[in-house]
This record gives C-alpha cells, sequence and structure tokens, in this order.
C-alpha cells in the first residue's frame, strides 16, 4: 500500500496545526485506513529522518512490505505511520 497525496493532505492538515494535540492524532486514525499509525515521543526515533515535521509532531514512515520493517522517506513505500510527538518549549 502506498499513501496518498490526499492521505498526506490530511496528515499535514491534522498535525500540522499550530493547536494540534493528542485529539489529532485520534482523530487521524479512522481517515487513514489500512495504513498503521503507532504514537511515540520524538526521542524515540530521533535518529531517523523524518518525513514531515511539525510544531508538536514529527511524522515517520514505515515499510513493512519485506522481511523486516524499515523507516523510509518514500510515501509510495509507506505502509504505516510512526508519529513522534515533540516536546514544544514554551516561554
Amino acid at each position: 500500500m502506498a499513501l496518498s497525496a490526499e492521505q498526506i493532505v490530511l496528515i499535514e492538515t491534522h498535525l500540522g496545526a499550530d493547536t494540534a494535540d493528542e485529539s489529532a492524532v485520534a482523530a487521524l486514525r479512522p481517515l487513514l485506513p489500512g495504513i498503521s499509525l503507532t504514537k511515540c515521543d520524538t526521542s524515540d526515533v530521533d535518529a531517523e529522518r523524518a518525513f514531515l515535521e511539525f510544531k508538536h509532531f514529527n511524522v515517520y514512515l514505515l515499510d513493512t512490505s519485506d522481511h523486516c520493517v524499515v523507516m523510509t522517506t518514500d510515501p509510495s513505500r509507506a505502509t504505516g505511520l510512526v508519529v513522534g510527538k515533540n516536546r514544544v518549549i514554551t516561554p
């Protein structure tokens, strides 16, 4: 399965907003049927390259099409998402 342009727009809309919070992740889940979505702290995956970076969340793509699960930046290979929650420090 691939991540479509429309699905990328949904991700950007939900997670890219300045007010995005945990409810944005929950609202996104049913809009991406067939795409697994895992949430964690960004520090858990900070050695990987994010596909999308926002104020509150970074989005990483998973490719599970081969024997091993790997991170990818290619949406045509994406079968899942890892949503990393950023620690936002407000003054």
